[in-house]
């Protein structure tokens, strides 16, 4: 028996599992906006690469640029 039910007696019949747990099938979620209307300009695109580029690579270039500083002894 999972653990959720052992410690939680209310949780016991299935009804209230999932209403606890919001399980209901074939409900979907409305957005109030709506989508987007096509693909992202190449510009976009150019900035988000540069972007997530920078953000792993610059501070692996600084680690590894001082390198001697981290090591022990």
């Amino acid at each position: 028996m999972p653990r959720l039910l052992v410690l939680c007696p209310l949780l016991r019949r299935r009804r209230c599992l999932t209403a606890f747990l919001s399980l209901h099938r074939g409900r979907r979620l409305h957005s109030s906006e709506p989508s987007h209307g096509g693909p992202a300009s190449p510009v976009e695109m150019a900035v988000g690469v540069v972007v997530i580029f920078t953000a792993f690579l610059a501070p692996s270039a600084y680690v590894l640029s001082h390198l001697s500083q981290f090591r022990r002894g």
